[in-house]
């Protein structure tokens, strides 16, 4: 079951990263990128959200990190 549109979450990212000057990723329940002002994005899994959703709570990453942090597909 879709919580969010992929069209209202492209809506969403477009008109947010009008207004911030950084990248917004928005994923659906199984941490699959749905919307992504990165288009290659777009169908990946987000690793952030999977550590989010087991620990229920922030999980924040700084640059070194990001970096360093695998990609999963």
């Amino acid at each position: 079951m879709d919580f969010l549109s992929k069209e209202l979450a492209k809506s969403i990212v477009e008109k947010t990263m009008n207004v911030v000057d950084y990248n917004i990723n928005i994923m659906n329940e199984n941490c699959v990128i749905i919307a992504s002002g990165n288009k290659e994005r777009i169908g990946t899994i987000h690793e952030g959200s999977i550590i989010v959703l087991q620990r229920k709570s922030e999980f924040n990453v700084d640059e070194n990190e990001r970096r360093t942090a695998s990609k999963v597909s």
